[in-house]
């Protein structure tokens, strides 16, 4: 393994990181400056289900609860969610997208088309269902 940047661990990490980097470029090109891939990372579960509470936002995206604060504060100031004390209980604080996010969410999907395209243009229609098909038993067997 020293130095072969050809390892399937190399290559999915990369593959992963380029993935994010042109979803974040594509956001930024399209009025978003402030969204970075950590934003992304903490309003995808909020794009499939608004009005998380910040815990839960923080274990669907894989973050530290220690990190959410200073993330969401930065969210807060961004204008794309807003934070309101749980009904039934004061203490827990739940995280709403606001329109700006909204907006995002479009843009950040019509990403995600353009790169799934992208796929389909390399591998072919059956070449993409089968690496994601095999990507997803790999992440089920890891």
């Amino acid at each position: 393994m020293n130095g072969d940047r050809h390892h399937l661990g190399s290559l999915l990490a990369e593959g992963a990181d380029r993935w994010r980097h042109r979803l974040v470029e594509g956001c930024r090109q399209a009025g978003f400056p402030e969204v970075t891939s950590t934003t992304c990372q903490v309003l995808w579960p909020l794009f499939e289900e608004d009005g998380l509470p910040i815990s839960e936002v923080g274990l669907r995206a894989g973050l530290a609860k220690s990190s959410m604060t200073t993330i969401v504060r930065g969210l807060e100031q961004a204008g794309l969610v807003r934070l309101e004390s749980d009904r039934a209980d004061h203490r827990v604080k739940r995280l709403w997208l606001t329109p700006k996010a909204r907006e995002l969410e479009r843009v950040l999907g019509d990403g995600v088309t353009r790169l799934r395209h992208r796929v389909t243009a390399t591998l072919g229609i059956q070449g993409q269902q089968q690496l994601h098909q095999n990507l997803a038993r790999l992440l089920d067997s890891l």
